[in-house]
């Protein structure tokens, strides 16, 4: 895992989770303050709102849009029904004319998560399990001193603390940590039709594949209609923005320009297209070139699927020309009409890998290291989509999905997802959150990575606590023949298989 994409997930993995899951609540909280109006009247009942697929006994086409967007677009008119802000079109006022009457606003939340992993080695001899708890404290405030100028500050405070770690692994020093994680500026009206942000910023792409974090940079938002456009430069952390006197950001040499566009053809189909140059100061990633286009929507209210094809050229480290392609591609089915209301995922994606590591050519993909890879089929909340223990980049892999989940109560929904694994090209170069590559014993050469299990669990509202948030997330990998080692000699060989890995993740958000 390469340095930007760790500090990248690292400031995502709250910032984003906690958006999709409370602060839609936190911000009716915030229009009620700044508006001088009773905070009652801001109170709308999102427990009583579906959090994803509402149970629709018929199909109908007006409903599709609401079904595939989840849970903005219904609960915002709830929430903002009683403020009687005025509309252009005469409706429901957009986000855009809300903010202009605020004069700021402001979300505070906590996310402690415990996070378990054990025999990320693939090998039962060595003890590597840990445990780890990690608090968080977060607060984001936006003020808006003018129609034309919006700043905004996070800050996350946190510490992580080892519940258990065997002796033999050496210890890692654990220091609180301050950080801002948001420090931006954004000019709007005098620069229309664009908003200029300059700062560091968050940003995540629709898929969360190619860029979900913060970033220092300069950026530009183009919305016309339909279209939404942006582009932006700037490095993942190019000054230390960790306050803390004992923990300090490593500081990002990779120089990055990101634009990405996309278009809502009709209400059920949206294209996207973007374009991503990175140039590695340290020469560790050469400067790839990465371009693609997607297609995804929800045809009818039950189905949605997904398109995504990059291409990527340019140079690798050594000064190789790349030439090397990636996919995902994926497809979901509700049955709103059965018991439990029941879904199925199947998806298909491929990244290639290097065929000749000694030809001028690299065939090899490189993600942009910048994303997650989370996000979620037909459930609450977003997890690892590709393996919560595996984790690959999608780097000389082959990806096959296939996911089942039901939904027992709006406020609960359950994923059991499995994963097949192979490698594109024996011996490319593969990337994973294991400690451990494939070995590639001569004597005994595949490309069977392996399969995982996932288990996602997901309440809302748990316990009956309004805006407090449960999820448990747990991944079982089952290694294949790639992972054999060689305890021996090329000589005299001693093939030793592979043992399996677990991970899990426990997050309460509130």
């Amino acid at each position: 895992m390469t340095i930007a994409k760790a500090q990248l997930a690292r400031s995502a993995k709250r910032r984003f989770r906690r958006t999709a899951a409370g602060v839609v609540g936190s911000t009716a909280l915030a229009v009620a303050l700044s508006s001088g109006l009773p905070v009652v009247a801001a109170e709308a009942d999102i427990a009583a709102l579906p959090a994803t697929g509402p149970t629709i006994p018929e199909k109908s086409p007006g409903l599709e849009r609401s079904v595939k967007e989840h849970v903005v677009p219904d609960m915002r008119p709830r929430l903002f029904a009683q403020f009687q802000l005025p509309s252009a079109e005469g409706g429901q006022p957009s986000t855009q004319e809300l903010q202009k009457y605020l004069p700021y606003q402001y979300f505070i939340g906590t996310d402690p998560e415990m996070v378990f992993r054990n025999n990320d080695d693939l090998d039962n001899r060595t003890k590597d399990k840990s445990i780890t708890w990690l608090p968080s404290l977060s607060g984001i405030v936006t003020v808006r001193p003018s129609a034309w100028l919006e700043t905004t500050v996070e800050l996350q405070l946190e510490k992580e603390f080892v519940i258990h770690q065997e002796p033999q692994l050496a210890p890692t020093p654990r220091h609180t940590s301050l950080l801002v994680d948001q420090f931006h500026f954004t000019f709007k009206e005098f620069t229309a039709p664009f908003e200029i942000s300059v700062g560091r910023k968050g940003f995540e792409d629709e898929r969360r594949s190619l860029l979900d974090g913060s970033m220092d940079s300069v950026s530009a938002l183009l919305r016309q209609g339909r279209f939404t456009g942006l582009a932006l430069v700037g490095r993942a952390t190019r000054w230390n923005w960790d306050v803390s006197q004992r923990t300090a950001q490593v500081q990002d040499r990779t120089d990055t320009f990101y634009s990405y566009g996309d278009d809502r053809a009709s209400d059920d189909v949206k294209l996207a297209g973007y374009y991503i140059i990175r140039s590695d100061r340290t020469g560790v990633e050469g400067s790839p070139r990465t371009m693609g286009a997607r297609l995804f929507g929800t045809p009818y209210a039950d189905v949605n699927y997904w398109g995504d094809v990059a291409y990527q050229r340019g140079t690798d480290a050594l000064g190789k020309s790349i030439q090397a392609s990636a996919f995902d591609l994926g497809v979901t089915r509700r049955f709103f009409d059965l018991p439990l209301n029941p879904n199925f995922t199947l998806g298909w994606a491929m990244g290639t890998g290097d065929t000749n590591p000694d030809d001028r050519v690299n065939t090899g993909f490189q993600p942009t290291g910048m994303g997650s890879n989370e996000r979620r089929f037909a459930g609450i909340r977003q997890f690892r989509v590709f393996g919560e223990t595996l984790d690959p980049d999608l780097t000389n892999v082959k990806i096959q999905t296939l996911g089942f989940g039901i939904r027992p109560d709006p406020q609960v929904s359950i994923d059991l997802v499995w994963h097949r694994y192979r490698l594109h090209k024996e011996h490319g170069i593969f990337q994973s959150s294991l400690t451990v590559e494939p070995a590639q014993v001569d004597s005994a050469l595949s490309k069977d990575l392996g399969s995982e299990w996932d288990l996602v669990i997901n309440f809302n509202n748990f316990l009956g606590v309004r805006r407090l948030f449960f999820d448990v997330r747990i991944g079982w990998f089952r290694p294949g023949k790639a992972y054999i080692k060689n305890d021996g000699t090329d000589v005299a060989p001693i093939l030793h298989s592979p043992d399996k890995a677990l991970s899990g993740i426990i997050i309460l958000q509130w």
